[in-house]
């Protein structure tokens, strides 16, 4: 993770590069849409980074401190959150994959030129400029792997030892762990996801005035190039949008899970002692704590996901 200092610069340097590439092909109406969305995915990509590093996200995952390791060595889960996480590195590395092919089909091939000449710069700045992003978003999603699992075994560790003082305390703990995470990515969030939302905007304004200029014979006589073309475009398009409405409701999750621990914990009974005085005190201490994966002082849940 030290590696995002360099990684910074690097996003500065493609994102002037396609500045620089977005003036000189400024004149032709196809790729100004192509190089605007580039510049939204850079400059989101840029200030997702450096809200990293000011929010000191190597105090949260390393290389020096590493409380969210420490956390997952103690309570058992850290294999599991590695495997959980290497599956989302192989998916978030498929998706860049695919929509790099897709773009350098789509910018190299004859009948889809995103500008006015067939370009290796412009598929290698979006290769670099999407790939950065890339490694954001699974920046963020390793992170709410490990926030889910803790939930997880936070449960197991009561039944285990029925002990709610030990619950309150190990509660208060990974409450703690949840707001710090939120708060290290919360900006970084904000900002790929609304570089993200530049795009969508710019693709609706680019089909609109696509479809604006055809008639519809012209949309059912379609050619089987421009069919490819279209394909291709939707593949460079849809797995960033994908990734980021992915990660949102991998953050819901974690809000959903908080919410169903008191419902869980009041399920516990202790022959005993059926009116349990101790079990209702830790319930309602959780539910009142209101734990779960906050966006700038908003708790993040379902019901907004899908909004």
């Amino acid at each position: 993770w030290c590696l995002y200092r360099y990684a910074t610069f690097l996003v500065v340097a493609a994102v002037l590069a396609g500045v620089v590439l977005l003036a000189r092909d400024m004149p032709v109406g196809s790729g100004l849409y192509f190089h605007m969305s580039l510049g939204c995915i850079g400059f989101g990509s840029f200030a997702g980074i450096v809200s990293l590093r000011f929010q000191k996200i190597h105090e949260l995952l390393g290389p020096h401190e590493r409380p969210l390791e420490y956390y997952a060595c103690i309570f058992g889960f850290i294999t599991k959150w590695h495997n959980v996480s290497r599956r989302c590195s192989t998916l978030v590395l498929s998706m860049w994959a695919f929509s790099s092919i897709c773009q350098a089909v789509m910018n190299l091939s004859l009948g889809c030129q995103q500008t006015s000449q067939p370009s290796l710069l412009a598929c290698g700045i979006n290769v670099l400029l999407t790939g950065l992003m890339y490694a954001v978003i699974f920046c963020k999603l390793h992170i709410c792997c490990a926030l889910e699992l803790a939930v997880d075994h936070y449960c197991m560790r009561f039944f285990e030892d029925q002990s709610p003082a030990t619950g309150i305390v190990e509660w208060n703990v990974m409450q703690a762990l949840l707001r710090r995470a939120a708060h290290v990515i919360e900006t970084c969030f904000l900002s790929v996801s609304t570089g993200v939302l530049g795009v969508i905007v710019l693709t609706s304004v680019e089909i609109y005035n696509m479809f604006s200029e055809m008639t519809s014979g012209d949309i059912i006589g379609l050619s089987a190039s421009e069919g490819v073309c279209l394909g291709m475009w939707s593949g460079w398009l849809c797995p960033p949008i994908a990734l980021t409405f992915y990660f949102v409701f991998r953050a819901a999750a974690i809000t959903e899970k908080c919410n169903r621990v008191p419902a869980l914990i009041n399920s516990w009974t202790r022959m005993e002692q059926l009116i349990d005085h101790e079990k209702q005190y830790i319930v309602q201490y959780i539910m009142h704590s209101a734990a779960g994966f906050y966006v700038k002082g908003v708790r993040l849940n379902a019901t907004w996901a899908l909004k």
